[in-house]
Formats: C-alpha cells, structure tokens, sequence
C-alpha cells in the first residue's frame, strides 16, 4: 500500500510540475529605470558681464563667441578665457542672429523711434577680426529678419515675405523674390536650397545663385520646423503638432506623426530627429519609421538643445535656473549644471571639446563638461 501511494505521489507531482512547465510564465512587470543621481559635472569656466547690456544673440567661430544685444552691441570673446577681443555698437537692435562667412561677420539692426515705431532694417557687414563696421544696406520687411550665407551669397529673408541676395563681398543686390502670405517659421539651408515655408500652406525651395523657386511643396498647414536632408525628403511640423515626412518632387507623405502641440524646431541628428514642441517635450524620433525612440518632458518650454558628445545632450528651457544634462540613448536626466538665471540662448563651439556658452541677460557664461582651457 506505501510503495502505491509513494508511486501515486510521484506521478501526482511530474503531472504538476510538467503542467507548470508548460503553464505561460508571467513576464516581470515593468518598471521605470531609475533616473541617475544628479551631480554637477559641468564646470563654470568664465563669466563676462555687462550691466549695460541684455544680450539676446550668440554664435561661434574656432577662437571666439560673438554676441549681440542692445544698442547693436556686438563683442568677440576669447572662447576660453572670457577676455573681451572687440566690441563694436551699431546702433538699433539686433533682429537676426550672427552669421559668419569668410572674414565677415553679418547681422542685421533696426531702429527703433521715439513712438515705438519700428526704423529702417540694416544687414551691416562687420570684420571678423577686429569689428569694424563695413559695407551695410538697408533691406525691406518687418519682424525678424533670417539671414544666411551660401557659397558667395548672404540672403535675408524677412518674417513679412521680403527675400533678397545680396554678394557677401560688397553686399551688392543680386535678386529679389517675395512670399506674400509671409513666412511661417525661419528658413533652413540644405544642400545650396533655401527652403522657405509661408503663411498660405507651401514650402518654397529657392536656388541663391540667381534667386529662382525650383519646387513648391504643399502642406496642410503652416509649417512651422523643417529639415531636410538633401536627398529628396523632407520632414514638417506645424502649429497642431502634427510632423510628416515628404518626397519632395512628388509630395508623398512617407510617415507621419504627432506631438501634444506646435512643432518648434526638427533637426537631424544621424538617423535619428531630435524634435521640440509647445508642450515642453523634448522627443527623439527615427527618421526611417516615424516612430518614437524617446521623449522628455522638461518644466518649460525648451529654447536650445545642444550635443555635447556622442553620450550627452545638454537641454535649456525657459525661465530655468539649470541646464539639464541627458543621455543621448535614452533621454535620462545624468546630470545638471546651475545658471546664473533663466536662458535666453545658449550655443556649442565649433570643436567638440569647446565650452558651451549660455547668455543669462546682462552675462556671459561658459560651462564645460572636460577640463576648462586657458
């Protein structure tokens, strides 16, 4: 009877754990990664004030950082000590970034009356070396004015549709063309086409060499961010957040996408489009699928995103007292770096081991994630 009921159990027990076996094993559930302890890796390397001064542009070249703001001030700092190498002031206010090309430096300033009525629109043509003022030439339109350089061109393209081209030598006038809905958003420069988007749902690619549309690309709405990639596509996105890839010869939609508000800015890093919008999100999408890789919620609106190196980005949004340091992989918070106040711009040097430079009103500041130089 005991060598039956021990065989019994036995069976019984195979039976249960050959059941068992088979019996679907319930995946572990998911939990999020934890995000890395914040520390401050970044060094504050210099700060240059000026009390007399909010500046609101930046750009970069391989020895310094220009900036513009007030009064048409324009100053070179050494990129890595903070020393000021020139000043120069033009008068107005700067409405377009800085734009390097060759030994030039370009920008345009507006006056600005009394009564608060907007003055004429100079695109000024400084030395690169020691900021003194060269050819200048007042241009038409209102708003802000884009400008860029293409080969021996300089095109300003003005927010209220005015595009012009001028030579970047004597800023002689080479043609004129016009959108007269207005621009959408800002004008981008791929492969020797300025792609101009409007008010009335087009996208205008125009030739700088003699000023001519080559193609127009109709979109649902105003787009509002582009990029291109010089190889017949292009990806929008517009005011509903919505984001679409695009041949550009025949319009066909490849992918599309959408975000919780207006696209503000879409740029290609490898195959990847880091994308920001109105919803304070920062999304990092595949540019062969459309499809999410990750994204990143930030605590205001995000006005700079800058690679640092192939493992890091550095994130600034608006009224932030701190720049956030992301992995580039999968979009969590490593690190953080304080600023002295909120951002209203922040631009990367030219070589990747340069300083990052935020300016913060009437300050300067550089921050570096190695060694800072002097």
């Amino acid at each position: 009877m005991k060598l039956f009921q021990t065989s019994l159990f036995i069976i019984i027990f195979a039976a249960a754990s050959l059941a068992a076996s088979q019996s679907p094993v319930p995946a572990p559930s998911a939990t999020p990664t934890p995000e890395k302890k914040v520390s401050e890796e970044f060094a504050r390397c210099w700060t240059f004030g000026d009390d007399t001064v909010n500046f609101l542009r930046i750009e970069a070249d391989q020895t310094s950082f220009l900036a513009a703001g007030d009064g048409g001030r324009v100053i070179a700092l050494d990129k890595n000590t903070g020393k000021e190498i020139w000043k120069t002031d033009l008068g107005g206010e700067p409405v377009s970034d800085l734009v390097i090309a060759k030994d030039r430096i370009f920008v345009v300033t507006r006056s600005i009356g009394k009564d608060g009525v907007d003055g004429a629109s100079v695109l000024r043509s400084l030395s690169r070396e020691t900021g003194i003022p060269g050819a200048s030439v007042e241009i038409e339109g209102k708003g802000n004015i884009w400008i860029g350089g293409i080969g021996e061109m300089i095109v300003a393209a003005a927010d209220s549709g005015e595009i012009v081209g001028f030579l970047a030598g004597d800023l002689g006038l080479k043609w004129k063309f016009s959108i007269a809905s207005g621009l959408s958003s800002s004008p981008v420069v791929d492969d020797n086409i300025v792609y101009l988007p409007s008010k009335d749902n087009k996208i205008v690619g125009i030739a700088p060499p003699i000023g001519e549309a080559k193609f127009t690309i109709t979109t649902r709405s105003p787009a509002t961010a582009i990029s291109a990639n010089g190889a017949g596509m292009i990806v929008y996105g517009d005011d509903r957040g919505e984001i679409f890839e695009s041949e550009i010869l025949t319009g066909k939609t490849i992918w599309k996408f959408r975000v919780g508000a207006r696209v503000s800015r879409i740029e290609r890093r490898g195959n990847r489009l880091l994308v920001t919008s109105f919803d304070n999100f920062l999304y990092f999408i595949s540019s062969d699928s459309g499809h999410v890789v990750w994204k990143k919620r930030m605590s205001g609106r995000i006005i700079q995103v800058i690679k640092i190196n192939d493992e890091r980005l550095a994130i600034f949004a608006i009224d932030s007292s701190n720049a956030t340091v992301a992995d580039s992989d999968d979009g969590h918070t490593v690190s953080q770096f304080a600023l002295t106040s909120g951002a209203v711009a922040a631009r990367g040097g030219v070589l990747v081991e340069d300083p990052i430079v935020v300016l913060s009103g009437t300050e300067i500041s550089a921050f570096s994630l190695t060694a800072c130089k002097k």
